[in-house]
């Protein structure tokens, strides 16, 4: 491995990327959290479009003080509704929490069908 390669594994963060997938698991997208643009910052072309295009993001985000999607989000939840995501919990890739108005909850998702199976409650 060359200097380059161990000095990129070192200085940069983990990130939280997410690969969106369509249902027949082709990649179609990936997903960047605004939360880590100063993680890729240093490494990305400054005339990007990327680069343009999150540093817009993440003015934004800073300007709303990044409350504001999860404030709209705890507005008015019809019941039922969730947000599915990862953290640093969700070891195996087909675990997610889903967090609904009433609290979280740790599943299994299974990829084929989207079905999921409850593995625990999660209190805060």
């Amino acid at each position: 491995m060359g200097d380059k390669e161990q000095n990129l594994g070192n200085t940069v963060a983990p990130l939280a990327l997410t690969i969106v997938v369509t249902r027949e698991e082709v990649p179609v997208g990936v997903l960047v959290p605004v939360t880590d643009w100063l993680k890729i910052k240093p490494h990305l072309h400054p005339d990007s479009p990327l680069y343009a295009l999150l540093e817009k993001l993440a003015r934004e985000y800073e300007a709303m003080g990044g409350l504001r999607v999860k404030e709209e989000i705890e507005q008015e939840p019809p019941d039922g509704t969730y947000i599915r995501y990862k953290n640093e919990t969700c070891a195996d890739e087909n675990i997610y929490i889903q967090e609904y108005a009433d609290g979280k909850v740790r599943v299994k998702v299974h990829p084929k069908t989207e079905a999921y199976e409850f593995i625990e409650r999660i209190d805060e």
